[in-house]
């Protein structure tokens, strides 16, 4: 038991020293993370989590002229998509209710310098209150959402009026909102209602997670009152295959995401992108 104790020790060790190479030469952010924890798993395997997604995200920025704009970053969890993204946006408001998960994508945003990162520790929803907040998902700190029978209380805010009080500096002509990423476990819709006045005036492109059709089209609903009309899915290679398959695609083709356009919410777990005028994917 101790010699191997001992060997993955060394082991670790090696692909340590490796993988630090790697993700200097990538020019990924430096992230702290909780080593048993999902995201700060694959954090410490990878260097950053979902590395295809924010490449994506950073060639829309491009392509689109977001550089001058701000993002919203809904649902922040421990900083790895802001630290990732800051140099593409002219500043990015970070929103993260829960407190030890806050706590980390503050310490993040310091070792990364990113002090012009701004970060509240509050959820938005449609009306202001306090909710029941639980983690779902034992050793996955993103699965935290607020749902009855929640072990903590957190606060909730209405998005329009949380903003006009804490960024009052936001206007559409000259300080617009251009990206939001909102991944808040099945409360998108809430999000969205409570921000409809700043989805109307503003117009940013908007990514969220959907965890089925029912959540998906509930959150679909509340986009295309505010004025959205399309709605594009992020595909990425091996995604409609099961877990075996899909990973020997990406050993065979490389790993990337790309944009396809949709007519409707897909069953099953997805990333959809969402717009008021047609994207040129």
């Amino acid at each position: 038991m101790a010699l191997r104790a001992r060997f993955l020790d060394l082991a670790i060790k090696f692909l340590i020293k490796h993988q630090h190479k790697h993700l200097i030469a990538f020019g990924y952010p430096r992230l702290a993370v909780v080593p048993s924890e999902h995201i700060g798993l694959a954090v410490a395997a990878a260097g950053l989590y979902e590395a295809d997604e924010i490449a994506l995200i950073k060639r829309l920025a491009a392509s689109h002229d977001l550089s001058e704009t701000l993002c919203l970053d809904i649902g922040a969890n421990i900083g790895n998509h802001a630290c990732a993204l800051r140099s593409s946006f002219a500043g990015i408001i970070a929103f993260e209710p829960n407190p030890p998960v806050a706590a980390l994508l503050r310490a993040n945003l310091l070792l990364n310098g990113y002090g012009d990162v701004t970060v509240h520790q509050v959820g938005l929803a449609e009306v202001d209150a306090e909710l029941p907040f639980s983690v779902a998902e034992a050793g996955n700190d993103g699965s935290g959402a607020f749902a009855a029978g929640g072990r903590v209380t957190l606060p909730v805010r209405n998005g329009d009026a949380f903003l006009a009080a804490h960024a009052p500096h936001l206007d559409p002509d000259n300080r617009r909102i251009g990206f939001i990423k909102c991944d808040v476990q099945g409360f998108e819709r809430q999000v969205f209602m409570g921000l409809r006045r700043t989805l109307e005036a503003h117009r940013p492109l908007v990514m969220f997670e959907s965890e089925g059709r029912a959540e998906g089209e509930a959150s679909w609903d509340a986009l295309r009152s505010a004025g959205y009309a399309h709605l594009t899915r992020i595909r990425s290679r091996g995604d409609d295959k099961g877990k075996l398959a899909r990973e020997w695609a990406r050993l065979r083709g490389g790993s990337h995401c790309w944009l396809e356009p949709i007519a409707a919410i897909p069953d099953g777990h997805c990333n959809l992108l969402v717009s008021t005028e047609r994207l040129d994917v």
